[in-house]
């Protein structure tokens, strides 16, 4: 539990929130997170002298394991490592291996070693196939991104979402980028149904985040 938390918890126990909505409202949804916190004349005495505690301990704790690389800050511990040096060499050159591929498996959790080859195979069986795939001369996003603003803009207007809602909602076009599209493996269907020997039919995935 982090020194906001118990802040929080502490403020809110004293304090009735001045929203007091249920958390079922729509208005509730669709937000972003609050990085508020109480200050220190805020806070009852029980409370600023365990958040007091906390830091003292928390600094004794870094002394001399603080290190700053630009502008990150880590904090070094003194722990033996659980791979040997020999194990983190040869996962440094599976990594960078350009012939393999390294999936996880569509079911069971298992991990998969794959020949690139094999692999591009079966993404370019699954890119072609039309009956669900279709070709577009250019990526599709910041026209939906304009549309998406616009359905929300109408929204906001008519007020069936707040403003906060908006801002949480409404896409960042800056930040988007194009799908990701990868596979993974279905070593679980029977091999005489494998496309090729060595490459099971693959789950289609498009990781579409942000």
């Amino acid at each position: 539990m982090d020194t906001r938390r118990c802040s929080l918890y502490d403020y809110f126990f004293i304090h009735v929130s001045s929203e007091n909505l249920d958390p079922g409202d729509f208005k509730c949804h669709f937000t972003g997170k609050s990085p508020w916190t109480p200050s220190a004349r805020q806070l009852s005495d029980p409370t600023l002298h365990m958040l007091d505690k906390i830091n003292e301990s928390t600094s004794n704790l870094t002394a001399g394991k603080l290190y700053t690389t630009g502008e990150n800050k880590y904090i070094k511990h003194k722990c033996k490592p659980n791979l040997t040096s020999t194990q983190l060499q040869t996962i440094k050159h599976l990594r960078n291996n350009s012939n393999i591929i390294i999936k996880p498996a569509d079911k069971g959790g298992a991990i998969v070693v794959m020949a690139t080859e094999s692999y591009k195979s079966e993404v370019y069986r699954r890119l072609h196939n039309l009956d669900y795939n279709r070709p577009l001369p250019a990526p599709s996003y910041p026209d939906t991104a304009i549309q998406l603003e616009q359905v929300l803009s109408n929204l906001l207007r008519t007020g069936y979402i707040t403003s906060s809602q908006y801002g949480y909602l409404k896409p960042k076009v800056n930040k988007m980028t194009e799908s990701y599209f990868y596979l993974l493996p279905k070593i679980h269907k029977p091999r005489e149904s494998w496309h090729r020997p060595d490459m099971p039919a693959g789950r289609p995935i498009v990781s579409d985040c942000n």
